[in-house]
């Protein structure tokens, strides 16, 4: 497999949110950050939850057997690497991170996330957080972007690059019966809608 693009990897997290027991999953336990989390990482050191694999883990599955997951890497929620590129037959020692994810229930707090995937960047950056306002409000989605982008240009770009990020958010459908997804690509100092 080749590079994993934000347009990729927003498809297969989709797809893995999509899957019939993970989207009863989901939709049953977003109102408990705990147990929503677990649905969507999985516990530290296994991707089952409730019988079923957790978001991440189908997302592995789904990317290929070149592919490996690690969850809770030096704090980062979750990277997806290369086997190859695991440079320990004993543990998950990587000289490079593929995707570098981080998730975030709470949006005000999505900044620090911003932070921690300068801090150990991955080819693809991906943030997964839930806005509190609505998904058809196209004024605060481009407020919130905003805020990504001076956060990142004033805070780490002047000592890193910043690479591609992909944030996306997770909004609680109309029906109540699944979540809707919106994923955005950092372009330059701006966010393309996928």
């Amino acid at each position: 497999m080749g590079l994993i693009t934000e347009e990729l990897f927003f498809e297969k997290w989709k797809q893995a949110c999509g899957a019939g027991g993970l989207q009863n999953a989901l939709v049953s336990t977003w109102s408990s950050a705990p147990d929503y989390t677990r649905t969507v990482l999985g516990a530290v050191g296994g991707g089952q939850t409730g019988g079923c694999s957790s978001v991440v883990e189908l997302i592995k599955h789904s990317l290929g057997s070149e592919i490996d997951l690690h969850r809770e890497y030096y704090c980062a929620d979750a990277i997806y690497y290369y086997k190859k590129d695991n440079i320990s037959k004993k543990s998950v020692w990587v000289n490079h991170i593929a995707v570098h994810l981080e998730h975030e229930n709470v949006i005000a707090k999505s900044l620090e996330e911003i932070a921690q995937l300068q801090t150990q960047p991955g080819d693809l950056n991906v943030l997964v957080t839930y806005p509190s306002f609505a998904q058809d409000d196209t004024e605060q989605i481009s407020r919130q972007l905003k805020l990504y982008v001076d956060g990142i240009n004033d805070r780490f770009l002047s000592c890193k690059p910043c690479g591609t990020l992909l944030v996306i958010f997770g909004y609680m459908s109309a029906s109540g019966k699944s979540i809707d997804w919106q994923g955005y690509k950092l372009s330059g100092r701006n966010f393309v809608r996928l």
